[in-house]
């Protein structure tokens, strides 16, 4: 997710992001650690990551990777 953050911000989104959890742990860690949003429109594991999400995930996970 650190890696979809930061090619959000790159791209010009501001970190705004969604995707699909593996399970409903990870939902549940996305929500309560990151601040997600849990969004089932088109998988029930849809979770929705704003700027403030995706700022917190980077503060964790803020690592150089191979581009």
């Amino acid at each position: 997710m650190a890696i979809a953050a930061e090619k959000s911000i790159e791209y010009g989104y501001g970190g705004a992001m969604y995707g699909f959890a593996a399970n409903k742990d990870l939902v549940r860690l996305y929500t309560e650690k990151y601040g997600a949003r849990y969004f089932p429109v088109e998988h029930i594991n849809e979770v929705y990551y704003d700027e403030a999400a995706a700022m917190a995930i980077l503060k964790e996970y803020n690592y150089e990777w191979e581009k």
